[in-house]
């Protein structure tokens, strides 16, 4: 199975949610021009998260490029001196965890289809409870040669 990106997106989503907690009160008592390239790059992240998904593979990676911007004007912000490559590929997401991820994701909208009516569940029966169990067949009986003297 194909992974969607190095970062889980439920991280991403638990992230954004932190952050948008977090950011009035960190920029507010700050002239605004010491946060703009992080709010600037959030707003950026935000937007995008909030458009519709045309096409998944380009839109998980505009994503992932507008979050790795994020991070990188944060760690700028606060000092830390990190690159846009150390904040993308420095990070250890084992494969099982995407694959887990997609298998999950294909299991609920499977469940939705199907609880809405647009799929229906394969079935088949081997065996019903309480009924009979069907007798062998038997083989017809060949009538005999007529004896001399019978009719």
């Amino acid at each position: 199975m194909a992974r969607h990106s190095s970062r889980s997106r439920l991280s991403q989503a638990l992230w954004r949610n932190a952050w948008t907690l977090t950011s009035s009160a960190r920029f507010r008592n700050h002239p605004r021009s010491a946060g703009d390239t992080v709010i600037d790059s959030w707003r950026e992240y935000l937007d995008h998260s909030s458009t519709k998904q045309d096409e998944q593979a380009l839109w998980n990676a505009r994503g992932d490029e507008l979050f790795t911007n994020l991070l990188f004007a944060i760690s700028q912000d606060v000092g830390f001196t990190f690159d846009r490559v150390q904040l993308k590929k420095g990070v250890y997401s084992p494969a099982a965890h995407g694959d887990l991820e997609l298998e999950q994701l294909l299991l609920r909208r499977a469940a939705i289809r199907a609880l809405a009516g647009e799929t229906a569940l394969k079935m088949k029966i081997v065996d019903l409870p309480g009924a009979a169990v069907p007798a062998k067949p038997e083989l017809p009986q060949q009538a005999s040669a007529p004896v001399a003297g019978e009719t």
